[in-house]
């Protein structure tokens, strides 16, 4: 008997959400490469789920999304409590918990040090900008100034030598000025 050997039309394997509406659109015959499909012969029958099938697995993935961001919000405050309460019973800084409260904050050392220098280059600009006089402004053109660090912080590399000055630079840049 002969092994009779059939071409693969679609594979499921890494479809990602943003996908799926091409793989309904191409199913219904309306884009992708058709050169295989017969014009002459009608589109195929759906034999399983709904016509809103793309509609369907889109919102059952961002409920699954929502529900592991609300998983790790527990995680994070429960690791944010324990090294609270460890620190407050040992009078001291129980680096173990802060890690961990790292890890599940997904937040790097190296990221953790950028934000550090970053926010202590704030509060330095703040200061030199009178927030103890209150004539600081905190909201630029409708934006809190965090939000300009946190843009700063991602555009810059903190290995570089002059890292905190360039923070600074770009926050006196960007800050209101009269």
């Amino acid at each position: 008997m002969e092994d009779k050997k059939y071409a693969v039309v679609l594979r499921y394997e890494g479809i990602q959400p943003e996908d799926m509406q091409g793989i309904a659109r191409h199913g219904s015959r309306e884009a992708g490469d058709l050169g295989h499909i017969d014009p002459t012969k009608p589109a195929p029958k759906l034999l399983i789920g709904s016509e809103n099938w793309v509609g369907r697995a889109l919102a059952e993935i961002e409920l699954m999304t929502w529900e592991g961001y609300a998983a790790e919000m527990v995680d994070l405050r429960a690791s944010i409590e324990q090294l609270a309460m460890s620190t407050i019973q040992h009078q001291s800084a129980d680096i173990g918990r802060f890690a961990q409260v790292m890890k599940v904050a997904d937040l790097s050392f190296d990221e953790l040090f950028k934000t550090y220098v970053g926010k202590n280059v704030l509060n330095f600009f703040r200061q030199d900008h009178g927030y103890k006089e209150g004539s600081y402004i905190k909201l630029w053109n409708g934006r809190e100034d965090n939000e300009y660090l946190a843009e700063i912080l991602s555009g810059l590399d903190a290995d570089s030598p002059g890292f905190s000055d360039e923070v600074y630079r770009q926050l006196d840049q960007a800050y209101p000025k009269g």
